[in-house]
């Protein structure tokens, strides 16, 4: 569900070229994958996953994203498209790193 939610941000990124609404929404929709992605990490902690790199990859998403969503008025076209971009490629980062925590947790608890 959340690597579909990418695939349709990086899609519509594409797309986008330096529209400020669609860069919004698309942060929007990726602060959400965020949140997401740290209830899972937070999961993982309690049972004991390793997800330190998760972790840190979900803190500067959330700059990235707070850049965006905080300073919209005074960030020109282009550099909300290259926060976005950047938020994008950590948030893929966080789920490879995040499915390979599930997969040893599971395969631990077996």
């Amino acid at each position: 569900m959340l690597d579909r939610t990418c695939v349709r941000v990086a899609r519509e990124l594409e797309g986008a070229n330096e529209d400020p609404i669609v860069l919004w929404r698309l942060a929007r929709t990726l602060k959400a994958v965020n949140r997401d992605l740290l209830r899972i990490a937070q999961r993982l902690d309690r049972i004991g996953a390793d997800t330190a790199q998760a972790h840190e990859l979900l803190s500067a998403v959330e700059v990235h994203l707070r850049t965006v969503l905080l300073d919209e008025g005074s960030l020109r076209p282009a550099a909300i498209r290259e926060q976005v971009e950047w938020a994008l490629h950590g948030v893929l980062d966080v789920l490879a790193v995040v499915e390979q925590a599930e997969q040893i947790a599971h395969t631990s608890s077996k």
